[in-house]
């Protein structure tokens, strides 16, 4: 009896969450490990929400690599990206975004981002970080923010493109309406 309750949780859970998966994409030198696409549909964004997801760079090569960063496949409704804030961070130290400086559309305009280099057969950790700030008013209802990123390493055609989202749905609470919905989507290109 157990192992049937057990059975049909896991297949509900396949049913109706739409989890990321780790993939590794390789290409030339390049191999870069991630869940794709990296912030899936089962996250419910609302006002005040933050989410941090991390990429591996990995260099296969003999010689010192910049890895480098950039938004593709750009796609929005009402200006979304400018109101989601968006970060990059190695280690704890912060690469672009401080303190929360930075919106979306701020990086999608910078076109490629340096993320500093990568040693021979090293591998590094990068943080991506969104946050919806808590100021998001109900103008924002069903909109959307859309992008792939691109990692690659300078001066090579070594490079990989992933899927960064997917559609998700929000629900928020603020001091006006304690039922308001606020659609909130990041969908896959």
């Amino acid at each position: 009896m157990l192992n049937k309750l057990f059975t049909v949780f896991i297949l509900l859970f396949f049913v109706f969450v739409s989890p990321a998966f780790a993939v590794v994409k390789t290409s030339g030198f390049l191999e870069v490990t991630m869940d794709e696409p990296i912030f899936p549909s089962s996250i419910i964004w609302y006002p005040g929400l933050e989410e941090t997801r991390s990429f591996i760079v990995r260099n296969k090569s003999g010689e010192t690599k910049t890895v480098l960063i950039e938004a593709t496949n750009e796609s929005e409704t009402n200006e979304m990206s400018k109101e989601y804030l968006f970060k990059v961070s190695e280690n704890g130290t912060v690469l672009y975004g401080s303190s929360w400086s930075k919106t979306l559309k701020n990086f999608w305009d910078v076109g490629e981002l340096n993320l500093g280099s990568v040693g021979s057969w090293e591998k590094k950790t990068y943080d991506i970080g969104v946050l919806l700030p808590t100021s998001v008013g109900n103008n924002f209802q069903n909109k959307s923010a859309n992008f792939d990123l691109k990692i690659g390493f300078e001066g090579t055609t070594d490079q990989v493109t992933v899927s960064t989202t997917t559609s998700t749905s929000t629900s928020v609470v603020n001091a006006n309406n304690l039922s308001n919905n606020l659609g909130i989507f990041f969908q896959e290109p």
